[in-house]
């Protein structure tokens, strides 16, 4: 059977509760932890859909054209009690970390797929409004310059 926990963090990467997620940077090693803020549990058909969703969203990077990584969820992903994957999400520049045999990479999250997870995410944990009016903020910014680079070609 599969599980997701689903976790709201800190995306400020600094933990001052004993309530923590780990967060991987891009380079091996590096690492701190965030306050989790929230959590839920799914098992059963709502963790089939979960894994699937991100199975579609999560993809090798093909640019480092980031922000950075300040992550607003973290998730770990189990089957049959095993863990599966544990990472962070971060819905500014839509990427993810992951742990390959070398250490922390970063891959980014499917554009096509990008609305629908990040949709998914805040209707399960809803974001503070300080957090949806951020990341509001920076989707505008982002609309605005892919169509300034678009007028340039």
């Amino acid at each position: 059977m599969k599980t997701v926990e689903l976790f709201h963090i800190d995306r400020k990467c600094r933990a001052v509760t004993s309530r923590t997620f780990p967060v991987l940077w891009f380079s091996p090693g590096g690492a701190c932890v965030a306050d989790i803020f929230a959590s839920r549990t799914f098992n059963g058909s709502d963790a089939e859909f979960l894994v699937s969703l991100f199975k579609r969203a999560f993809i090798r990077i093909e640019d480092e054209t980031l922000c950075g990584h300040y992550p607003n969820y973290g998730l770990r992903c189990f089957d049959e009690g095993n863990l599966t994957l544990e990472t962070t999400v971060c819905l500014s520049c839509a990427n993810w970390i992951g742990v390959g045999s070398d250490g922390a990479e970063r891959f980014c999250i499917a554009s096509d797929v990008f609305p629908e997870l990040s949709s998914e995410l805040q209707h399960l944990i809803p974001l503070s409004p300080t957090e949806a009016s951020d990341l509001q903020r920076i989707s505008e910014m982002q609309h605005a310059f892919r169509e300034q680079y678009d007028e340039n070609d």
